[in-house]
């Protein structure tokens, strides 16, 4: 579990640098910050490949919802939390 967890770590930061190379003016901030959210659902996020708030933001609800361990209700749910995130980030 720990060298994968490392290497979970090094792919994030491998593309953390490619997003933030596309998007400077965009605050990334990974999914696992995502708060009102179930850590289990944000372990699937993850391992779907999703990284980011932004990311989510703008992924249509049914992408979501076609994960194993998410429904549609909590697809939506994962989307406005992303989306509200990334607001209160801006306004600060």
């Amino acid at each position: 579990k720990e060298k994968s967890l490392q290497m979970e770590l090094e792919e994030k930061e491998a593309s953390a640098k490619e997003a933030e190379e596309e998007e400077d003016d965009e605050q990334e901030i990974p999914v696992d910050q995502l708060s009102e959210i179930d850590s289990s659902i944000i372990e699937l996020l993850v391992k779907s490949g999703f990284e980011t708030l932004a990311e989510l933001s703008v992924t249509k609800m049914q992408e979501l919802a076609e994960i194993e361990g998410i429904d549609e209700e909590t697809a939506v749910a994962v989307i406005e939390a992303a989306k509200k995130q990334m607001e209160n980030m801006e306004s600060v």
